[in-house]
Order: structure tokens, then sequence, then C-alpha cells
């Protein structure tokens, strides 16, 4: 049976008569393709729309950048689940193509691009007036950068990147297929010029050229932006689709971007069929070299809309073909080997463990950043950027899992940060194994941290040789990496092993070990403690105390009495303000992930969250630690209270009463039917007006404890006194979906944080930053993240009666409720986000390379950069942040 077909066709214009300023004539293009799964009629493109009505879509309220939680639970009450489709988006200099697949089928495919008369006048994406001759090719798409060398002779460098690389010296020519490659060649000449010089030449050469970007192309690209945009958000919702991700390649004939690992831009369409089909079929992930580095990179927002306005997570692939409607449905395709079967993102791991998500994700771009920070915060930034960028140093990450984690979560906005600025930055992971995670949690982690219990077994001999083993087996296997390194990180006890290593094959490495859990250093600083014992197995067994420097939360307690003062430097844990933790979502997009969530309460026997009913939340690792069944109890002692409070407010007025019997002693029943009626919509007020509570987080692979606490959580629940709420409290591991908890955080009604032991939680800045008030426990460093009072609510460790009075005062009175909102969202301290956080860590790196080392003794870091010659406008002493006073708490 022949499969049906659908047929796209491009208008010519919105008008013909109308002429179209930007010169952006285009042609029409058919495309028939087998269509499965989804009915589609009649022609949809970009095109259909007018200015007005492209306008009106991407400024409509259906992409609100905000939702309030009353509207979501009245948006979600009739829900049809969109059907899950990736995107392929080819874009050169002259059009764009985009395909649509749902995983095994190409459903939609269409493209637009300029007519040939008007190519001629740009030249290969260079607009030139169209009233004189266009240039030669060769020299347009060249740049000569002069310099005058020591004996006086001008040399000169000429860059072109038309179909590949050229550089040439005083006649002298290099054919690269990167820059990078021709710069090397280039230093082999016998020229007066150092590589670095010839690198500097070439940055302005690559400045130059995305300079030929502006006006005219500028136009064109931001033109084709629109319409592509305003083309998925309307094809979305007309056919009921989520778009998951999309395989993006740009093809810019005068950029580095279109040089893959497997060949370069003059390969892309060279070669015979049996080549490239014997590529295309291969397992072997492609992926691009690098982003461009050239100015020309910021010219197109594409990936940054697509993330932060459709929630579609852009991908760098690779695809072949002499069309951009051949390469578009391949790129759709290849997309979907990034997705598991959960319909989430696989984290890419290289065979050297390295994390490489950050060299083929681009979710935003350096703008977007800028644009959230103040603006002595970014000009620091910059400034130490280009420090440690223009001397070549190499700063590498060692922790133990890439997913699941406050490390994790940093890392990942780190390294997508680093990339955008074109820092050596690279992040690693230990190759994982149960066993050792057994003794890494339970046996190190909890015992430092204070929740393992009393029978807990110490460390042995047997724990100890199984780490060893595994730790060397590790080191092996980051030998090169570890040589090549001037700073590296250790996150965390359980790569604590690599540091002997470390000193042996590269001396001259600086070494940071960074401890960011609640240490009980009063139970450390005891001779006989199982804490004791445990922290000497990391600080002396495994030489940790040979580290340069000494990472810590900001409270002094947490550090131990054997680590001396002059290693001990202060800093926070931070989040990312436009990852899927934090960026804003729209209302379309929240139905969708409080939807997924009652799927998955659904298929663990729990009834679904009622989005007509306000909820608290608790978002954590399911540990010891987290308090989990103090927020139980608290929720428990709240809802007596709310019941206790509306049995008052049920009672028959007595009046009422007196009229309902008249003179003749019978009832009076229209009054009676008033009164039920009365009582039925109190009581429907009432129901719907009762919090639900919600408890959920990530899982980690180097965390065992995670089901076992769920567990615990759930037989508390079984419990007699649970029995009136237990069907309110939803209870959930959730697979790493970040947009999922962002929804849960933002339509949630109060956030509580009951960790008995913390260091320093992020999801606190979460919370704020969304405006959610929250409550949380005095422990660790989160008294330095809440303004009592003001931004949110401090109470002490245990005292879930305090927490229970908090939230029931949030509940019934509004006034204090939208208060406490709008001072979070002021106070918003701009510290605990990742531009400073990057800044941070390249000061303690140049710091070590450069002057010998930081200068310790429980300094915060934030003060130490405001003594340096970094900070030019002495970016600590702006009134308008928050200061935190390392210290202030014991």
């Amino acid at each position: 049976m022949a499969q049906p077909s659908v047929h796209f066709k491009l208008p010519e214009g919105d008008n013909a008569s109308v002429e179209r300023p930007s010169r952006m004539l285009r042609k029409s293009k058919s495309v028939s393709l087998p269509l499965r799964n989804l009915e589609h009629s009649g022609s949809f493109s970009p095109r259909n729309y007018t200015r007005r009505q492209r306008s009106d879509i991407l400024e409509s309220g259906e992409i609100s950048p905000m939702l309030s939680a009353s509207s979501l639970r009245e948006s979600t009450m009739k829900y049809r689940p969109p059907a899950l489709v990736y995107l392929g988006l080819d874009i050169d200099d002259n059009g764009y193509a985009i395909a649509v697949s749902d995983g095994n089928w190409i459903i939609a495919n269409f493209a637009e691009y300029v007519e040939e008369e008007e190519e001629a006048h740009y030249n290969r994406g260079f607009a030139t007036d169209s009233r004189s001759e266009p240039a030669p090719a060769k020299e347009t798409a060249a740049n000569m950068v002069a310099r005058t060398s020591s004996d006086g002779e001008a040399e000169k460098i000429a860059v072109r990147t038309d179909d590949k690389t050229i550089l040439s010296v005083n006649d002298k020519s290099i054919d690269g297929s990167t820059l990078e490659d021709a710069m090397t060649s280039m230093t082999n000449l016998n020229t007066s010029m150092s590589q670095k010089q010839v690198q500097q030449q070439l940055q302005a050469a690559e400045e130059l050229q995305g300079d030929r970007l502006e006006g005219p192309m500028r136009d064109r690209l931001s033109q084709w932006e629109d319409d592509i945009i305003t083309w998925l958000k309307a094809y979305s919702l007309k056919r009921n689709l989520k778009f998951i991700a999309a395989g993006v390649q740009l093809q810019w004939c005068n950029s580095e971007w279109c040089i893959s690992t497997r060949s370069s831009c003059s390969n892309r369409t060279s070669g015979g069929k049996d080549k490239q089909d014997e590529e295309e079929d291969s397992d072997e992930e492609i992926t691009p070299k690098s982003f461009p580095s050239s100015a020309c990179t910021s010219k197109t927002r594409i990936f940054s809309r697509l993330w932060l306005e459709l929630d579609i997570v852009p991908v760098l692939v690779f695809g072949r073909g002499q069309t951009r409607e051949e390469r578009a449905p391949k790129l759709a395709m290849k997309v979907v080997k990034h997705i598991n079967p959960n319909n989430l993102f696989r984290v890419s791991i290289s065979q050297q463990q390295r994390v490489l998500d950050s060299e083929f994700i681009k979710l935003v771009e350096l703008e977007d950043y800028q644009a959230f920070c103040p603006k002595p915060q970014w000009t620091l930034f910059t400034n130490l950027v280009d420090k440690f960028r223009s001397r070549g140093l190499k700063m590498y990450f060692f922790n133990a899992t890439a997913q699941g984690g406050g490390v994790a979560i940093m890392r990942h906005a780190q390294m997508r940060l680093a990339k955008l600025c074109g820092i050596d930055m690279k992040w690693f992971v230990v190759k994982p194994k149960h066993e050792v995670f057994l003794v890494t949690k339970r046996k190190l982690h909890n015992v430092l941290q204070g929740v393992a219990p009393e029978d807990q077994p110490r460390l042995d001999e047997e724990d100890r040789a199984c780490f060893a083993e595994w730790s060397e087996h590790n080191a092996m296997l980051f030998r090169n990496v570890i040589e090549d390194a001037n700073v590296i990180v250790l996150d965390d006890p359980q790569v604590s092993g690599l540091m002997k290593y470390i000193k042996q094959w590269n001396p001259n490495c600086k070494v940071v070990f960074r401890s960011h859990i609640q240490l009980r250093s009063d139970l450390i600083d005891e001779q006989g403690t199982p804490q004791n014992e445990a922290f000497r197995f990391i600080w002396e067994e495994n030489e940790v105390k040979n580290c340069d420097v000494f990472f810590s939360h900001p409270i002094p307690a947490f550090v131990p009495k054997m680590v001396p003062n002059e290693k001990v430097v202060m800093w926070g844990a931070v989040t990312d303000p436009l990852d899927g933790l934090n960026k804003r979502l729209s209302e379309h997009q929240m139905r969708f992930y409080v939807y997924h969530f009652n799927q998955i309460l659904l298929q663990q026997g729990q009834e679904p969250l009622d989005v007509n009913r306000p909820y608290l939340i608790q978002v954590a690792r399911f540990d010891p630690s987290k308090g989990l069944i103090d927020v139980v109890k608290a929720y428990g002692l709240l809802r007596k209270k709310l019941q206790a409070r509306e049995t008052d407010e049920q009672q028959i007025d007595p009046d009422d009463l007196t009229r309902l019997i008249d003179e003749k002693g019978s009832v009076q029943r229209t009054m009676f039917r008033e009164i039920m009626a009365r009582l039925e919509e109190k009581e429907r007020r009432r129901q719907s007006n009762i919090p639900q509570l919600v408890l959920v987080g990530h899982g980690s692979i180097d965390d065992p404890d995670g089901n076992p606490i769920v567990s615990e959580v759930m037989n508390f629940l079984a419990q007699p006194e649970c029995a009136a709420f237990k069907q309110d409290v939803k209870v959930c591991r959730l697979p790493p979906s970040d947009q999922m908890l962002d929804c849960l955080m933002r339509g949630s009604f109060c956030a509580l944080q009951l960790s008995i032991r913390e260091g320093f939680e992020i999801k606190v800045t979460e919370a704020i930053h969304k405006g959610v008030p929250v409550i949380a426990y005095k422990a660790g460093g989160i008294p330095l993240q809440i303004e009592n009072g003001q931004n949110g609510f401090l109470v002490d460790v245990g005292d879930v009666e305090a927490v229970a009075d908090i939230l029931l005062r949030l509940h019934t009175d509004k006034a204090l409720y939208a208060k406490v909102q709008q001072t979070a969202m002021a106070t918003l301290n701009y510290d605990l986000f990742t531009v400073m956080n990057c800044a941070v860590w390249l000061f303690v790196a140049l710091e070590l390379l450069l002057n010998g080392g930081v200068k310790g003794d429980f300094r915060y870091v934030k003060d130490l950069i405001a003594e340096s010659s970094y900070d030019e406008e002495k970016y600590c002493r702006i009134k308008e942040h928050k200061e935190f006073k390392a210290g202030s708490l014991n």
C-alpha cells in the first residue's frame, strides 16, 4: 500500500504587489515525503504569515515568559498531550531548510532561499550595491592584516575561508582544514613572526570577518530567525507537537562552524557517493571541532531562541548532502541518537571519561549571560577570561558523576560558559563502580556529615584496598590528562585517590580540593571518632594534605583543624539562570511537564497532582541529611491547623436557623436549599484550598541511598497518623529532567528546605530566583542565603511546629505572602550564579599559576578578588549586592 504523502509549497510572498525592502526574494520549493503518525492538510510555511501575523505570534501570550500557579491550574483542566518530534535545521549564506521527524519518519520538510540573481549581489553572504559590479570573490572574501616586522619590512597575512582556510605571509601560502592547523604550519615558515604574533593577527582578521556579516546580511539572518521561530510556534500549536531537540548545522562560508572533525567545508559536497553513504551509516558520533571563535558566531541567535523561547535543545550535528533539503532530514534523524527511550538527553562521555555535552550542545549566547549579570560583575568576568585565555592555561575538573547532585549541575553550566568564552576548561568523571560508591557514600560522605546510623560499620582494610585499586585504575585512564593540566580541581572524597598520582606525574600542576558538604569538624577533631578516621583516610592516606587550596563553603565550622588555615578559601554553591532548572517556561510548556509528572506518579501507583489546588514542595536528593521525614511531619501539622480553623468557619449562622422554620413550624424549602448551597460552596472552596505536598529529586549514580530513603518516607506515610493526608503527598524520584523540576518549583505555593545537614543549598537560590517563599532550617550555609522574614523564613533544626505555623500564616495572609514574594525577587544575589562562579575559578587558577598561591586564612574568594588587580571597577564594593560575611556563623 502506498504511503500517504504531504505536499508543501512555498508561496511567492505575502503579497506579490508589495516590494520587499529586505530584498529577500525566495523561490518556491516543493517536497513530497512519506507521512506517518500525524495528519497534515494544506500548505504551512513561515511565508504563510504576514509581518503583522508573525509579530503577533512572536509576542503572543501563548509563549508568555511567566505563568502564575492559578493560570496553570486553569489551563491544565483539559489537556491533550502533544506528540514528541525532532527538528532538523540547516542554514547557510543563501537560505535554510527545516525537517521534522517523529524519530522514525520525516513528516515535514521544506526550504527557503535567495534567488540566484539576488545571490550574485550578496557574493557568498557579503552584500554589495545592486547598481555596481560585484567585487571578485577572492577579494571580498579575504581580509588583509598588515604588520611591520623587526627589520622594517611589511608582512601581510591573508585569511580566506570560502572553501578552506588559506594563510599567506609575503606570498608564501599554507592551506589548512582549520585556522589552527594553518597557523601551526605558518610558524614553520622562515618568518620573523612568532606563533603568538600570528595568532594575534588571526584573531584580528576573524573580527574583521565577523564585521562583514553586518548590514543586509545581518538583517537577512534576523529575518530568517523570525521566520523559523514563528513557523515552529504555529506549527507545534496547530498540530499539538512538542519539539524535544533540534539538530542544527550552520554553514557560513566565512567561519569555522562548518569545519567538522571529519572534513573541511570543501569536502562536504565532494567525494564519491560510496564514501558519503559509508560515513552516513557509521555509528561514530560526528561533532564539530569547536564553536566558532570569530565575531560572526554571535550574529545569529537561533540557538538561544530555540532554547529560551521554544524549549528545544539545539544540538550541533553533521549531515551530508548536496542541498539543504537533503541535509535537513538527516539532521532531524541524527539528533534522535542523543535521546534515550524516556525522551531525555543522554549525557555524552568520551572514552577518556570526559563530559562532552558542552562540545555540541549550545543553549545560549554570551549576550544572554551579559544581559542577566550586573555590569560590574560582567566586567570582572571578562577581565579574568582575557587573562586566562591569553596565557593558554588549562584547568580540568574531576568528580564522581556527570548527572545528579549540585556538583554536576554547576559543572554543566560552567563548561558551556567556558566554551562560549574560548577558555580551556574540561570536565572528567571517574569510571563508576558500585562497590566503591557504597563505601564513599555510607562510610565517608554520611559519616563526615554526621548522618550515618550509629551501627554503621567503619572503614576496614578491604574497603581501603578496593578504593585504592579503583583510584589507580582511574588515574591510569587520566594520565595523559593529568600530565597536560595546569590546574586540577578534585570535587569531594570520591576522587581524592587521584591526588598522589597528580603530584607524581605532574609536580608543577596546582591542585584544588573542594569540599561541598557540611563536615562535622567538631567530631573530626576528636580522636577515635568515625568522623576522625574517615577524614584522615582522605587527608593523609590519599594525600589530600598536598593540595594547594582547600575550598569550603563559607562556614568556618566546616573546616577541620588538621587543614592548615593558609590553604582554606571559601565559596558557596551556585546555579545557572539560563539552564533548564531556572529558565522561564511558557504556559504551553508547563502544561506539558505537569502532565508527564502526573504520568510518572500514576506509573508508581500514586494519585496525580491536582493542579487546581496549591502545593508545597521540597526539591532535594533522597538523602538522610535532607530532613524528608520532618517535611512530612510539618505538613501533617499544617493540615490539622487548617482543619481546626475551617471547622469554626463552617458553622451555620443562627439567624439562618431561625428563618428556616416558619410561623406554622414547617421547614422553608427554599431557605433550606440556599443554606445547603452555601455550605456546599464553602466545602468546595475548602477542599480546593487544601495544599498538597510534593517531594521530588533526581537520582545520582554515586548515591546508593536514594531508593532506601524513598522507602523510608513511604513507610512513614503508611502509619495511621498520616492516613488523613497520605493521598495528598507525592513522593517521586524523577528522571533527570531539569525543566520538570523548574515547572514544579514555579507552580508551587511555598518551597521547603528542611535539611538537618547542608553545605550551601542551590535549591534555595533557585526558589528565591523564581519568587517562591522558602522555609528552611538553620543548617549549614542556608542562613547565608535567606534573610529571615524578608525573602524567606528560618527555623531551628527539628522545630516542625514552627514550620507549620509559618506555612499557615503564608496560606492565610495574602498580604504577607505577596510581600515575601516581591522581596525574594528584589533581593536576588547575583553572586550565586554561573558567571561569578566561573570568575572565581579563573581567579584562583591565575593566582596559583602567576602569583605563587592564594592567600587563604578562611578568606571569602570575593574579598580576595576585591583586593587584586583584576577587579578594576571594585566589584565587591557595589552597594546593591548582598555581602556574605564569611565567618558570621560558627
